[in-house]
């Protein structure tokens, strides 16, 4: 269905836009959009069985599946900071080779790219993958709990209206939605770990 909305209705190829124009899928999703997801989604669950009778036999590779998914949210927060780092160092120096077509260059430099953004991604996991384990909020009673959760929510809607980052702000970001993110955090009592939520409990 993907490929007849592109190739016969005229929706756009790319499926990842990176602005709010016309040849976005993205923005707002389109049915060409939603029949990739589905198909994605298809093909994950057909080879579920497969998949999860060849890790029963691979006692090594399942090792390294699970440690991937203890991380697998710090990867997805940060691996467009670690795409951005990348190009800040190859395209913005012109050390990187440009081309503006899909050809043959574009898809022999894919192998060396994605090895410099994996490179750049594991300093940022390691640093932060401490803050996915930090397990479920504390106990605080209800007026803690309940200033906490309006304080995260403030902050995250105060991001959700203004954006995330402003070069005219001081220091790009908006510093009170941040706080108060910061804040309501706190008196949720997501910051502290589980292991050491577990040696005072």
């Amino acid at each position: 269905a993907a490929v007849v909305l592109v190739a016969v209705a005229g929706y756009p190829l790319s499926m990842v836009g990176l602005q709010a124009d016309a040849d976005s899928n993205a923005t707002p999703p389109t049915l060409a959009l939603l029949a990739l997801t589905v198909a994605q989604a298809g093909v994950v669950l057909a080879l579920r069985a497969s998949a999860a009778r060849l890790l029963e036999r691979r006692p090594v590779l399942w090792a390294g599946v699970a440690s991937l998914g203890t991380v697998i949210i710090t990867v997805f927060l940060w691996h467009m900071t670690a795409l951005v780092i990348v190009a800040s160092l190859t395209h913005l120096t012109g050390w990187w080779p440009q081309t503006t077509a899909i050809d043959g260059q574009w898809w022999a430099l894919r192998p060396p790219w994605l090895l410099l953004c994996t490179l750049a991604l594991v300093p940022l996991v390691l640093l932060f993958r401490r803050l996915e384990g930090a397990g479920e909020p504390g106990p605080g009673g209800p007026w803690r709990t309940g200033l906490g959760v309006l304080a995260t929510s403030g902050g995250l809607g105060i991001m959700l209206v203004q954006g995330t980052y402003d070069p005219d702000r001081w220091l790009g970001v908006p510093v009170p939605a941040v706080l108060l993110l910061a804040a309501g955090m706190l008196l949720l009592g997501i910051h502290r770990s589980q292991r050491s939520r577990e040696t005072t409990g």
